[in-house]
């Protein structure tokens, strides 16, 4: 299966839906108040499966989570054109 850009999220996006900084993540997680990361994109940059994060989150971090989800979206560039070949 093909993963969709919203099953995973950064560290940063996580962080910001918490109200935490993004070494508290890191470190709920290691306490196993928070999911580990899914997996790491590099040395430096945890995702989490949305789902699975979700599940283990309260229901106004969940709204806040979606909230920044949207704003990530909104700052992104548009596709760039395809030019027929």
């Amino acid at each position: 299966m093909i993963a969709t850009p919203r099953q995973w999220v950064e560290l940063e996006v996580v962080a910001r839906a918490m109200g935490l900084t993004p070494e508290q993540v890191k470190r709920r997680a290691a306490e196993g108040k928070l999911p580990r990361p899914s997996f790491h994109l590099g040395y430096t940059r945890p995702v989490w499966n949305r789902e699975l994060l979700i599940a283990m989150l309260p229901e106004q971090a969940v709204e806040r989570l979606e909230a920044v989800e949207h704003v990530e979206k909104s700052k992104r560039p548009p596709p760039m054109p395809q030019s027929p070949e």
